[in-house]
């Protein structure tokens, strides 16, 4: 997945383009799509409408209240929570990591991103199992995003070996 760049579009591709922009940003993009400050991701916003946007701060210290750091999620419904709330923060985390200040600002520290991830991986495989085959959208409202769990780097040494 790239997080930014520009995305040039050849032949009749302007509708599937405007899809995929639309899954991965705003939802009215067409054609051009612009990120918000970081601040607005990461801290939240008040839109046009003047309705609060939440940023990521907000989903973090939800998800730490939800499952602090160091425990699994219990019972079905809060599995169901954390792998909403947990998908959320992934995605924050994707976008803010185009930003240079996102590292030195994450509040979730490296391990409790691993140990986080661990439990969503193992909730992705508990859930398959129980749904059968290799479903990852379990339901109407749960999806594991896990295209966004495992990222690789494509660099001339991935490349080249």
């Amino acid at each position: 997945m790239k997080n930014a760049g520009n995305i040039v579009c050849f032949r009749n591709l302007e509708e599937p383009t405007n899809k995929a922009l639309s899954l991965f940003g705003d939802a009215d993009a067409k054609g051009t799509a612009i990120l918000r400050r970081f601040e607005d991701y990461f801290g939240g916003y008040v839109d046009d409408n003047g309705k609060h946007v939440k940023g990521y701060v907000e989903f973090v210290e939800e998800l730490r209240a939800l499952v602090p750091p160091g425990t699994i999620p219990v019972g079905e419904q809060e599995e169901r929570d954390f792998i909403k709330l947990f998908g959320t923060v992934l995605r924050f985390i994707n976008l803010l990591s185009c930003f240079d200040q996102f590292a030195a600002l994450n509040p979730l520290t490296a391990r409790e991103i691993q140990d986080y991830t661990s439990i969503y991986i193992d909730l992705h495989d508990n859930y398959r199992t129980r749904c059968g085959g290799d479903k990852t959208n379990v339901n109407d409202d749960i999806e594991f995003e896990m295209e966004l769990v495992k990222q690789v780097e494509v660099n001339i040494d991935y490349i080249l070996y």
